[in-house]
């Protein structure tokens, strides 16, 4: 959800905001498969078959909304061939089409895998380290977008809370297990510095984007005196 948000506020394209619903809808799905005992070819067959129902379902949304719903697929079906065509033949190309379906298929991919593996799985840095890498590559191509990189400061903050607590309370159960004894103030004092750890983030986030356009105005006066 956070990366799809990252995405949007680049504002590249238009019609970006279908992606945050894929995200939603995704996240729901891998929930649900993760609490379920299906099969492992059933979990995928949902994940591709519900995958491709929903993406054209949004792809067909950002077409004229006043056709039919098999025109606007059929409009969507154009654009995509032709496209792609343009793709193929190393042409430059002017319709984001190609562009959206990609994120609608990667973050279709990265929402269903990330909450399945922390339902299914318990697994902490599986369902953290994939949003913050797109999060992050997402970043690198648009760090001039102060709005964007502070949403990144965010997400670490929040990721870096969610992880300290949850990696706290396993190790409390644990030192439960071995009978040792800790501090009444320990979870408090942990959970502070957890914060204090992510307020720093934030901060960084907030210079980074002075730090850049520094940068990019000395550039050329260093261009000229190394010629």
């Amino acid at each position: 959800m956070t990366a799809a948000v990252r995405l949007v506020v680049t504002h590249w394209t238009d019609q970006l905001a279908q992606v945050i619903l894929a995200a939603i809808l995704a996240f729901t799905l891998g929930l649900i498969l993760g609490f379920s005992r299906n099969r492992r070819f059933l979990q995928v067959f949902y994940t591709i078959g519900y995958g491709v129902v929903v993406i054209i379902w949004l792809m067909s949304a950002i077409d004229n909304t006043s056709l039919l719903f098999r025109e606007r697929v059929m409009s969507i079906y154009q654009r995509l061939e032709d496209a792609t065509r343009l793709f193929l033949n190393d042409q430059p190309i002017l319709d984001p089409i190609l562009f959206i379906l990609f994120m609608l298929i990667v973050f279709w991919i990265l929402g269903v895998f990330t909450s399945f593996q922390l339902i299914r799985n318990g697994s902490i840095w599986q369902s953290v380290l994939p949003v913050g890498i797109a999060v992050l590559i997402i970043n690198h191509y648009d760090l001039s977008n102060k709005s964007g990189v502070l949403l990144v400061a965010v997400y670490l903050f929040l990721a870096l809370l969610y992880v300290g607590r949850i990696t706290f309370l396993r190790r409390w159960k644990d030192w439960k297990k071995d009978n040792i004894q800790l501090p009444a103030e320990a979870s408090g004092n942990i959970f502070r510095i957890v914060i204090v750890v992510g307020i720093l983030l934030l901060f960084l986030a907030w210079l980074l984007p002075v730090v850049v356009r520094q940068d990019r105005s000395v550039s050329p006066a260093w261009r000229s005196i190394e010629s």
